[in-house]
């Protein structure tokens, strides 16, 4: 959520101050046609005219590369302009690489990072580290340091998993692609990390949440029985997971 509230730093002053969770439909709602304006490139899209300045460039990058992730996790929506936003990306380290602020170097690696391509995810990887390095030794700058570390761990995770499978399986569900033995057994552990969840995750807004809602069949009563819903406002502290509940579920009823 660190990263988040950086999302519109100098981009776009209409768009809502911090990008956390609760801002998903706000930003499905407002950015989602303007990504999907860009599936066949900028010529055209509303936002072409953001490749005027820096920060507009920067802009697109976050816009196509991290909002998708958030909005339509395991969709094929999700990854449609990733490979425009690693474009973007390079363009603009190659262009204004050493000028550009931190926040905005960081959002262009981890474009980088998040491509299929080992060179490229490793490029991204290491430009990780070295921002992470560079704040390290700034007394100033210590909770700064500790969240790139965590990004620079993860940066390593993407890379394991790129040598491991030649691809990311946490794609696979967004790509249409069929799991081999080994990347299903990966997708189904516990130890699954919280970033590949969330790519495999389809939401209940996508076409195959409401496909599967419309095929569940209506509840059907015995004639004479009368339907009166119950609701149930459950309170429970921070140490009752949901197994716990439902064992002591039957107990509180």
């Amino acid at each position: 959520a660190w990263r988040n509230s950086l999302w519109f730093l100098g981009v776009d002053p209409d768009a809502p101050e911090r990008g956390d969770g609760g801002l998903v439909e706000p930003l499905r709602t407002m950015y989602l046609p303007l990504i999907e304006s860009c599936r066949c490139g900028l010529s055209g899209s509303p936002l072409e005219e953001w490749t005027g300045t820096i920060q507009g460039r920067v802009g697109l990058v976050v816009v196509l590369d991290q909002f998708p992730r958030l909005v339509v996790p395991g969709t094929p929506d999700m990854l449609m302009c990733a490979g425009l936003a690693q474009e973007v990306a390079k363009e603009v380290l190659s262009d204004q690489g050493e000028e550009l602020p931190w926040a905005h170097k960081l959002f262009c690696y981890l474009a980088l990072m998040h491509a299929e391509d080992l060179e490229l995810a490793s490029e991204g990887a290491l430009n990780i580290l070295r921002l992470t390095e560079s704040f390290d030794s700034r007394d100033n700058y210590r909770g700064l340091s500790a969240h790139l570390r965590d990004t620079w761990l993860v940066a390593q995770e993407h890379l394991s998993l790129l040598r491991r499978f030649g691809r990311y399986p946490h794609y696979n569900l967004a790509l249409g692609r069929e799991s081999t033995e080994a990347e299903a057994t990966w997708l189904r552990s516990k130890k699954l990390p919280f970033w590949a969840a969330r790519s495999t995750f389809v939401g209940s807004s996508s076409q195959a949440g409401a496909k599967k809602q419309a095929e569940q069949k209506p509840l059907v009563l015995p004639s004479g029985v009368k339907h009166n819903r119950l609701r149930i406002l459950v309170l429970h502290g921070m140490k009752m997971n949901g197994k716990s509940f439902e064992k002591k579920g039957p107990q509180l009823l």
